[in-house]
Order: C-alpha cells, then sequence, then structure tokens
C-alpha cells in the first residue's frame, strides 16, 4: 500500500530518514507496509524502522516483523 504522504524525521538517526505516513483507521486486513513508516492513529503513533515490513490482520492488528 502507497503510503499517504512523505516526510522527514530528523532526530532519530544521524542523517534524516524519509518516511511514509499512513492513518490507521484507513488500512484494511492484507495491506503490506515496509520501514520506515509512520502509522498514526487517534491516541497514538507507531514508527517502524527500516528493514521492518507490517501486514494488517484480519482482525486489524499489526504484527511488525524484520524483512
Amino acid at each position: 500500500m502507497p503510503p499517504e504522504s512523505a516526510f522527514e524525521l530528523k532526530y532519530l538517526t544521524d542523517e534524516p530518514i524519509t518516511t511514509g505516513r499512513y492513518q490507521r483507521e484507513k488500512l484494511k486486513a492484507g495491506d503490506r507496509l515496509v520501514g520506515p513508516a509512520v502509522i498514526h492513529e487517534t491516541l497514538s503513533t507507531t514508527f517502524m524502522l527500516p528493514g521492518q515490513v507490517a501486514v494488517v490482520g484480519e482482525y486489524g492488528e499489526i504484527p511488525i516483523t524484520r524483512a
């Protein structure tokens, strides 16, 4: 799934990281996200590092694993 937008994170590493931005409520079962990525929802934000992958599960769970 392509990100809604992209932006740079400048405080996690020595060099900026360009990351995709996703809205949690728009993700559907089977959507695959490749880090770096930021998933925003009402009460939290999830950051996926480069080299991590997430596939949205049947019940909306988002397990994150190494690529």
